[in-house]
């Protein structure tokens, strides 16, 4: 059995181009390397980074919030994959979502747990699923694409 890796935020920065307000990972969990990962988000706290408007609604917002937090899980959970060539810039890039359903939008104050699995693999590009579960029951779930290339 594998063990549990935590990554906690200077990791995930060391992975990740995002900084705050826009790192929305304070921990993550590789269950396994390559493949799986679970972090927390605090609602609370990622939705600060918008600056909400009166024509911005709040809902897709906080929809989109979660869609991001998912893609930056997924690129820290391919980061994790075993036999990465050392010293290489491994560059991720998200090429979209694929069957997103919401079943509830998220609440601004809720702890949302949320989860990545990697589904496939074909020369350098990713599939991903991934769910966001919330204390009410599920509230996002999908695919995402993600091209895994070496940066020349």
């Amino acid at each position: 059995m594998t063990a549990l890796i935590e990554l906690v935020q200077d990791d995930i920065k060391s992975i990740l181009p995002h900084r705050d307000p826009f790192l929305f990972l304070d921990v993550v969990t590789i269950t396994s390397p390559g493949k799986d990962g679970l972090s927390t988000l605090n609602m609370a706290n990622i939705q600060d980074c918008v600056l909400a408007g009166p024509s911005i609604n709040k809902e897709d917002i906080l929809v989109e919030l979660v869609l991001e937090a998912a893609a930056q899980l997924s690129g820290v959970v391919l980061s994790t994959q075993p036999n990465l060539p050392e010293g290489e810039d491994v560059q991720k890039l998200l090429l979209g979502f694929d069957d997103v359903v919401v079943t509830a939008c998220p609440k601004s104050a809720e702890l949302i747990t949320l989860s990545t699995t990697v589904l496939n693999e074909f020369k350098g590009m990713y599939q991903c699923a991934f769910e966001a579960l919330s204390p009410c029951g599920l509230n996002i779930s999908g695919k995402l694409n993600v091209l895994n290339g070496v940066a020349s």
